[in-house]
């Protein structure tokens, strides 16, 4: 019998103010590129037809890409108690 409740207990999420620490933990990582920083990363990475294309991408940083959304995913499908354990450590960052 405690298998079945086991089963049926939701896995646990983070909330939305867990979800926006993480965010902003990885912007901080990795931000948006700007000034000679994007132009350093358009001359390293350029083929001399996407130089637009890699701007574009440079500016977007991680958040704005589907990055974001694979870290997410990421991380929701580890165990249960790894989701818990984060989600305190994320809960705890994000109070004042």
């Amino acid at each position: 019998m405690a298998t079945a409740a086991a089963a049926a207990t939701p896995k646990p999420t983070l909330s939305e103010d867990q979800i926006k620490v993480l965010f902003a933990i990885i912007d901080t990582f990795i931000p948006e590129l700007q000034g000679e920083e994007l132009e350093s990363f358009v001359r390293e990475n350029s083929d001399g037809t996407n130089d637009e294309a890699l701007r574009a991408f440079g500016r977007a940083g991680v958040m704005n890409t589907k990055v974001s959304e694979i870290i997410l995913a990421k991380l929701h499908g580890l165990p249960s108690e790894k989701i818990e354990e984060i989600g305190m450590v994320f809960k705890v960052l994000s109070t004042k």
